[in-house]
């Protein structure tokens, strides 16, 4: 086995931390701040939403595409991203978080059905919230839904 020694602990240049959103207006929702570290202290020196960078935008892919190409080009940065994970309630049934990563091959076979059944379980609570919107004649989700609330029946 070869050792090594270390000669020197490069640092990077700058560091960056994003706070992540996939939400179909991204530009407006992530944030990026920058800084620089002296000594033992990282000095943020700027933040700004994504939407700022060149060829972004607030939609989601034209922010994304932006913001994978600041990324790239940031070789000799640190780089933190926040992505924000959340489930449909009604996929997890477990009452604790380990128990769901344990017990989560038992109920998905794969990548594809797990997806599915998230996609299932999202619309699922839409329209239930539609129904319950509609039956409790909420006005503004009646007005906004009205093409999908009848007489106290949801159409989707």
């Amino acid at each position: 086995m070869k050792s090594f020694e270390i000669q020197s602990h490069i640092l990077p240049s700058r560091i960056y931390g994003i706070d992540f959103s996939g939400a179909k207006d991204a530009g407006k929702k992530i944030w990026v701040a920058g800084g620089r570290i002296e000594g033992n202290v990282v000095n943020i020196e700027e933040c700004w939403r994504a939407s700022e960078l060149h060829g972004a935008g607030n939609e989601r892919e034209r922010c994304l595409t932006a913001l994978r190409g600041f990324i790239a080009k940031e070789t000799d940065s640190a780089i933190g991203i926040d992505f924000p994970f959340g489930l449909p309630l009604a996929m997890v049934k477990e009452k604790s978080w380990e128990d769901f990563v344990i017990r989560f091959p038992e109920h998905y076979g794969s990548a594809g059905d797990f997806r599915e059944k998230c996609k299932k379980a999202a619309l699922d609570s839409v329209i239930a919230a539609y129904a319950t919107s509609c039956a409790l004649h909420d006005h503004f989700a009646v007005e906004i839904n009205k093409n999908y609330c009848i007489e106290g029946y949801v159409f989707v």
